[in-house]
């Protein structure tokens, strides 16, 4: 008998707790909307907000695209390396996404983005092949990483100087440098190990 085809969904479970915790933020303020003030990121802000400001977001709409990008960009990270790294990658690209964030602007700010662009960054230097949507003038439009990962990052630097809105671009611009940063460790510490194992399996031979 021919065996029937499993179609198997692989995501990433830290993914999936973060998605919960932001959806789960979300609703409490949405019942309490003065607590974001204590949580969101400024200059003038207490420190422990350059990580907190990541969990709350304005709206359904800014937190439904969040989650969907982190679903996607998130479960190709931790799938393909592991939670550890997942974690470690999304938290230094909403540190860094906020520092850079403080360099063009005193306002107040909140969501996830600078994480998700740190794991955009990333994802684009470790698998660069890899087919993900890319978000093209309201159409969603299926596109390698390495191609998508930059017109991304492109728009949001231009976004940053000449848009008039409330979203924080600059950083989502310098959350994809740190993904890139860390992309780019990651594969160069990977190449050496592969080097080193061939020059240990050519001695012992």
């Amino acid at each position: 008998m021919e065996e029937k085809k499993v179609i198997e969904f692989n995501f990433g479970k830290m993914t999936l707790l973060i998605i919960l915790i932001c959806a789960v933020f979300f609703m409490i303020s949405s019942f309490f909307p003065g607590i974001i003030i204590y949580f969101a990121f400024s200059k003038k802000a207490e420190w422990y907000t350059i990580f907190t400001n990541a969990f709350f977001h304005s709206s359904i709409v800014h937190l439904g695209y969040n989650m969907l990008n982190l679903f996607i960009f998130g479960s190709i990270i931790e799938v393909k390396e592991n939670s550890k790294f997942f974690l470690f990658v999304i938290f230094f690209g909403i540190l860094f996404g906020n520092l850079g964030f403080s360099l063009f602007s005193n306002d107040y700010s909140i969501g996830l983005s600078g994480g998700i662009f740190g794991l955009i960054g990333c994802a684009m230097v470790l698998f660069p092949n890899q087919k993900v949507i890319l978000p093209l003038f309201g159409i969603g439009v299926l596109s390698k990483i390495w191609f998508a990962g930059p017109v991304m990052a492109c728009g949001e630097l231009l976004l940053s100087f000449f848009a008039e809105d409330n979203i924080a671009h600059s950083a989502h611009f310098f959350g994809f440098l740190a993904g890139m940063v860390i992309g780019f460790a990651r594969r160069n510490k990977r190449n050496m190990q592969n080097i080193e194992r061939r020059q240990d399996s050519n001695i012992s031979n």
